[in-house]
Parts: structure tokens; C-alpha cells; sequence
């Protein structure tokens, strides 16, 4: 499936976060699928020599899934389903001779010990066929669990890598809302399907050999019913795609209203505006239109089901039949009568596990073709262009542009500026005037739509990205409080350093965060957060300053600053920014803040106005200018009075 990408996003600390569902109007719902219609079973069948096409391709993607998930449990599985089939096959042949020594007219003491080794052995298989199927099922188990470890592996390896601008996307998240879902039922699905396939097909085979030998009429009947099978199976598993994908929106939106109600951070909001039987609302109305939606998908299921137990019973109805004019007609004796009774009957149960098998890889078939389309996502890798980067002498944005996938309108238009080492440069500008994508592009977490970034004369593209990223350390407004420890709360600023507890130290010291973990519990080792039990909570001053630790930790060349401290008071921020101006000599530092006294002694200010840059010059030459930045100087100067 083709990457989509389908609306922009906002700009100044919005676009770095999940953006949602997308929302419905009240009472809107997905479109509701069509009443079945037994044509769909004909139309299925056009379909069905692609299907043939596709089931080796499937099994194999099945396969390979589970061997690179574990090779042992995978053979365990195929073993067990080998003796499964072989024990069926033997039941039917020693119930055949069990049957003909009990039944024998004579009844004579010899006959009936002649009897005992079968009825013994008929004993003896059913028991072993029983402890097979067992140990199956445990197999199958432990099986998925992993294999579903290994998907969700998968599906981490595309959301940690993927660029930031497709990233925040909706399409994205869409995209996977499907697959991770679906991480969580299809791996049991798949692996249920493939034991089912290879336990049916080789079940299929042995008790249509035992058959064979003893009514080979029947044989033909029962595989008869194979094709109606097939094309139900078929159709039943396009039917549950189809279904899933109509209702990715939905789903989305019901999980985000449910994490908005029982959300930490949300948790203060929805009280102060009691907003809980609102929210509730919206959740039980999505909710509800999802139910009638699977109520009516269930519907169409179920008759399929319905067509395909009919299918079974007929063709079991059959084979009886002829069986039962066999016998009337004297052609098959009494015990091989027996026999093929209980062979058309197993036969006829296993035709339904190798066909429900058969749907189910079907069907995850499909969704693994969606989660083969995602983990496409992923960048390739093609490893260093050979170009090193090292800290920078001079960054420079020459005539930059930059739009957001799927979107009609720049964010950036035609940005130039210059930043040189240990400078202090800040950006300003009203909110949505692009200063955190600006933030991102020069931290190499974007890349321009058009024009170019400039490293020590050096296009950025041509640069290994990570290598870039490494000299580029960056604190956004919405920095991640970690639910962990504050020694790894640090040492995520540079984890190839984390060894050794000395430079964490000096980074929680330049950061201004030492004094207060040394006081905590455990000290570096303690939790921080509410979270987990045992976690210390922290005020929102002491995480600015774990998050101003993280970076120094990184001991990056260039600092980028985009409004971390917007919570504390303006006095505390300044002093703030000038201990990290103290200790950031020699770095290059980019601050971004509403507050002209934090900004105000930067070497150059650059003022922001709906995506261009409209002034820049130091704080006197722009309130000389008497232009946007003077007029907001003097209006927030003002607020101060």
C-alpha cells in the first residue's frame, strides 16, 4: 500500500505531537458496509485463481515470520502436527481391526484375544493423539507470543527511524493504529492458520489414505466440498480487512478519548472543567457507532459461516449415504463400515481445520501485506556518504522553504541567516510564525522543501545525518519527563557515554540538577515520576533542569533552545539562560522565547512573521529600527510595569 499522507501540521511545539484522530462531527460514523449478497461468494471465485497464485507466497511470509520468531518452537509445531495426522491415520486402521475382531460371529475366546492388541493400540493412538494436540496448543502459544515480539520489534524499528515530517502525519498514525492492532491479533491468527494448514494438509492425507483402502468412493465426494470451502474462507478474510481498515478513523478516535480520561496530564483539566461525562459522551457515541458497524459485519460473517458449516454437512451427508448403500448393498463389510464412518467423520472436521486454516493466513495475510507496507516506511539504509561532519565554524540557511507533507502552503518561505561557532543567536515571533520548525531544520531533525542548509560549506544532505545530529543537542518546550531513573533521565542525551557516573555528575552540576538528586532516595538510581510505584516526583523548575543536564550530558557544539523554560517566571528564566550562556562558551546556542529579557543581549536576533524573516540585528539596532520587534519590546515591556 502506498504511503499517504494526508494534512499538515501546526507549527510552535504542536507538531512534535501525536495529532490525533481524525474527528468526526457528532454522529458521524463510517460508511456502513452493504447487506451480503451471495454474488459476492461468484465474485469471490473470479478472484480465485490469484488466490491459488498467493497462498505459497503467503505460507512462506508465515514461515519465514515464525522461523526468524524461533526455529525450535516452529519445528516442534510441524513435528506435532505430523504426529497428530500420522495417529489419525492409524486410529482409523486399527478401528477398522478392532471393529472386525469384536464383531466376529463366532466369538470364540481366540478371536477376541486376537482382538485385544488393536483395541489396545486404538487406545494407545487416541491417547497419543491427544497428548500431541496438547502440547500443540502450548507450542502454538508460545509461539505467537513471540512472534508477536517480533513484530512489535519490527514496528519500533520503522516509528524510531522514520523522518519527523512524515512521522507527524495522520496518515502515519493511521497507518499505525492498523499495525499495531493487528501486532496484537494476527501473530496468534497467522500461527493458528499455519498449524492449522500443515496439521489439516497432512491429517487430509493420512486419513484419506486409510480411506482409500478401505472405500475410495468417498474420497472424491469429500474433497468436493473443497472448493465452496475456499472461496468462503476467501471472501470471509477479505470481508475482515476490509472492515478493519473502514474503521482505523473510528478507533482512533476512541482510543484518544479514552487517553484524555484516564491521562495523567490530562487529569487536572478534566476535572477543573468537569469534563468527564462530556468526554464519556463522545467516547460512548464512538463507541456505539463501531458496535452497529460490528454488529452488521458479524452478520455478514456468520452467514458465510453458516454457507460453509451447510457446505460440510452436505457433503459429510453424502459420503454417509453412499456409505450406508455400501453396506445395505453387502459390497463393504460391517467393520470396514465402521471404520469409514469414523474416517468420513474425522476427514470431514479436518477438512474444516485445513480451510479455517487456509482463511486465517488468508486473512492475516492481508494484514500482513498492510504491515509489510508500513515496515517499507523505514528508511533504507545506505550507510555514510563518505562526508564526516564535524562541529561547525559557520551553519548558514540559504533562501530555505518548507512545507509539511500533504499540505498546500509553506511554513518557511525564502528563510536566510548565518550562525557561527560560540555566537548566540535568537529567534522571536508571535506564535505560528515558524520558529520550531526553523529549531528542527537547523537541528537536522527536517529537511528543507526547497533551498539549502550549509555546514562549513557543506550541503547538509551530503552529510551523514546521525553524524550531524551528534554535534547538535536540543531542548523543546515539550521535553520528555522519562519514567525512569535520573542517572538514564541524563545519560539519554549521549547513551555511547553512559558509562560511569562522573560525567553524569558534571552534566547534572552544569545543568543545575546535582544538588537536588543527590537528595533523592536513591540518588542517581532514583525513579523519577508517578508512574511506576516507588518514583519520586519532581517540580516542573527541577525537570527544566534535568532536561538542561541531558544536554550538556550530550556535549554537543550547538545548543538549541526552543522555550523549555517557558513555565518558570521571567526573573528565573533569565538567570537561568545566562548560567547556560556561562557554561556554553565556546558553543553556538540558539534560544527561542517569548521574553525580550532573556533574548534581548543574544549577538543577533532574528524576528520571525509568518514564515519569513522580517528583521534581524542586535536587540539596540532592531528597537532602533522601530519595526515588529520594537512594537513587541514595548508592548511586553509594558505588561512588566
Amino acid at each position: 500500500m502506498p504511503e499517504r499522507i494526508e494534512s499538515s501540521q501546526p507549527d510552535d511545539g504542536e507538531a512534535g505531537r501525536d495529532p490525533g484522530p481524525v474527528r468526526p462531527d457528532d454522529g458521524e460514523r463510517t460508511p456502513a458496509q452493504p447487506a451480503f449478497d451471495p454474488l459476492d461468494l461468484f465474485r469471490a471465485g473470479r478472484e480465485q485463481p490469484r488466490s491459488l497464485r498467493r497462498l505459497p507466497s503467503l505460507c512462506l511470509t508465515a514461515v519465514r515470520i515464525a522461523r526468524s520468531a524461533s526455529p525450535r518452537l516452529l519445528l516442534a509445531l510441524v513435528a506435532l502436527s505430523v504426529v497428530a495426522a500420522a495417529v489419525l491415520g492409524l486410529q482409523v486402521l486399527l478401528g477398522k481391526a478392532a471393529i472386525a475382531g469384536i464383531l466376529d460371529q463366532e466369538r470364540t475366546d481366540r478371536n477376541l484375544a486376537a482382538a485385544l492388541p488393536a483395541v489396545i493400540g486404538l487406545v494407545a493412538a487416541s491417547a497419543l493423539g491427544g497428548v500431541a494436540s496438547a502440547a500443540q496448543a502450548q507450542c502454538q502459544r508460545l509461539l505467537s507470543e513471540r512472534v508477536e515480539m517480533t513484530m512489535w520489534s519490527s514496528i519500533l524499528d520503522v516509528t524510531t527511524s522514520v523522518s519527523l515530517e512524515v512521522f507527524e502525519s495522520p496518515g502515519f498514525f493511521d497507518h499505525l493504529q492498523r499495525v499495531r492492532t493487528n501486532a496484537l491479533t494476527q501473530p496468534a491468527a497467522m500461527t493458528q492458520g499455519l498449524a492449522g494448514l500443515i496439521g489439516g494438509v497432512l491429517a487430509v492425507v493420512g486419513l484419506a489414505i486409510g480411506l482409500l483402502a478401505i472405500e475410495p468412493v468417498l474420497v472424491p465426494i469429500l474433497l468436493a466440498g473443497g472448493g465452496p470451502l475456499w472461496l468462503i474462507t476467501r471472501r470471509s478474510g477479505r470481508l475482515e480487512f476490509d472492515f478493519a481498515i473502514a474503521q482505523t478513523p473510528i478507533a482512533r478516535l476512541r482510543f484518544y478519548l479514552a487517553e484524555v480520561m484516564y491521562g495523567r496530564n490530562e487529569a487536572k483539566e478534566v476535572r477543573a472543567f468537569e469534563l468527564g461525562e462530556t468526554l464519556k459522551g463522545r467516547w460512548q457515541q464512538a463507541y456505539s457507532s463501531f458496535l452497529t458497524d460490528l454488529a452488521r459485519h458479524v452478520r455478514r460473517r456468520l452467514v458465510l459461516a453458516v454457507v460453509g458449516a451447510l457446505v460440510t454437512v452436505g457433503v459429510t451427508t453424502l459420503a454417509v449415504a453412499v456409505l450406508l448403500y455400501s453396506i445395505f448393498e453387502g459390497d463393504l463389510p460391517l467393520a470396514s463400515a465402521g471404520a469409514a464412518l469414523i474416517a468420513v467423520r474425522l476427514l470431514a472436521g479436518r477438512f474444516q481445520q485445513l480451510f479455517t486454516g487456509v482463511g486465517s493466513i488468508f486473512e492475516a495475510g492481508l494484514f500482513l501485506s498492510d504491515f509489510e507496507s508500513f515496515l517499507a516506511r523505514r528508511p533504507v539504509a545506505t550507510g555514510s556518504s563518505g562526508r564526516q561532519a564535524h562541529m561547525f565554524d559557520e551553519l548558514r540557511l540559504e533562501d530555505v522553504h518548507f512545507r509539511y507533507p500533504g499540505s498546500d502552503h509553506d511554513v518557511l518561505e525564502g528563510v536566510s541567516l548565518t550562525i557561527r561557532r560560540g555566537e548566540v543567536i535568537a529567534l522571536v515571533g508571535e506564535n505560528g510564525s515558524g520558529k520550531t520548525t526553523l529549531a528542527k531544520l537547523l537541528a537536522q531533525l527536517f529537511e528543507p522543501s526547497a533551498g539549502r542548509i550549509i555546514w562549513d560549506g557543506v550541503e547538509t544532505h551530503q552529510l551523514d545525518a546521525a553524524e550531524t545530529r551528534r554535534h547538535v543537542g536540543i531542548i523543546f518546550q515539550d521535553f520528555i519527563r522519562y519514567q525512569l531513573s535520573a542517572r538514564e533521565n541524563i545519560v539519554f542525551g549521549r547513551m555511547e557515554a553512559a558509562d560511569g557516573l562522573d560525567a553524569v555528575r558534571a552534566a547534572a552540576r552544569a545543568g543545575g540538577a546535582d544538588g537536588f538528586i543527590s537528595r533523592l532516595p536513591a540518588g542517581y538510581e532514583t525513579g523519577l515520576g508517578k508512574e511506576f510505584s516507588g518514583g519520586h516526583d519532581l517540580s516542573v523548575g527541577q525537570w527544566q533542569r534535568m532536561a538542561l543536564s541531558r544536554a550538556f550530558f550530550r556535549d554537543a557544539g550547538f545548543l538549541v533552545l526552543d522555550e523549555p523554560t517557558a513555565s518558570l517566571d521571567a526573573r528565573s528564566e533569565h538567570e537561568l539562560f545566562e548560567h547556560v550562556r556561562a557554561l556554553a562558551r565556546g558553543r553556538s546556542l540558539l534560544l527561542i522565547s517569548h521574553r525580550f529579557s532573556t533574548v534581548m543581549s543574544a549577538d543577533r536576533i532574528y524576528v520571525l512573521h509568518e514564515g519569513r524573516i522580517t528583521e534581524e540585528g542586535s536587540h539596540a539596532e532592531l528597537v532602533e529600527l522601530d519595526g515588529r520587534y520594537a512594537e513587541l519590546f514595548e508592548l511586553q515591556a509594558r505588561s512588566y510595569r
